[in-house]
């Protein structure tokens, strides 16, 4: 049996021997072997590379999550930058506020920051302004507050 060694969620493994059969896999770090039988050798080494590449995946996945939030997070204080403090900390909690948006439920200022990126605009209109999205629907002060319209002019102007 040719030597192998890979990568698992708890580290480096390698065969440490063939004895009748049985398979004895050493992990890194640990004291004990993991005892199998030859057959299921292949199976192992790929469901435990299956496991690191899925592990690896979530991670970078999050970490792409986290670089959007403070991101977003960096236009909120822009944003609130130039306020007083009362002014700004009433600001934020209104834009942190979970509303509903076409069946999904999500802050405000994510709603605003994900239909800017995707081309949404504020027109004047003579009942006021409103929040056009690309698809033609909009909202108006009333459904998502002025202080999100307010947000939403100051990514369109950045």
């Amino acid at each position: 049996m040719k030597v192998r060694d890979w990568m698992s969620p708890v580290g480096r493994r390698w065969v440490e021997r063939v004895d009748g059969g049985r398979v004895f896999i050493a992990t890194e770090g640990e004291r004990f072997s993991m005892i199998i039988r030859e057959s299921e050798l292949e199976s192992e080494i790929r469901r435990d590379e299956a496991n690191v590449a899925y592990r690896l995946a979530v991670r970078q996945k999050a970490n792409e999550e986290a670089e959007r939030i403070s991101a977003i997070q960096l236009n909120l204080h822009h944003f609130v930058s130039s306020m007083s403090q009362l002014k700004a900390s009433r600001v934020e909690s209104a834009l942190v506020k979970t509303q509903g948006f076409s069946g999904r439920f999500m802050p405000r200022y994510l709603f605003i920051e994900e239909a800017v990126a995707a081309g949404a605009t504020v027109e004047d209109w003579p009942s006021g302004r409103r929040f056009v999205l690309p698809g033609g629907s909009y909202y108006t002060e009333r459904d998502i507050t002025a202080i999100a319209f307010d947000y939403a002019e100051f990514l369109l102007g950045h």
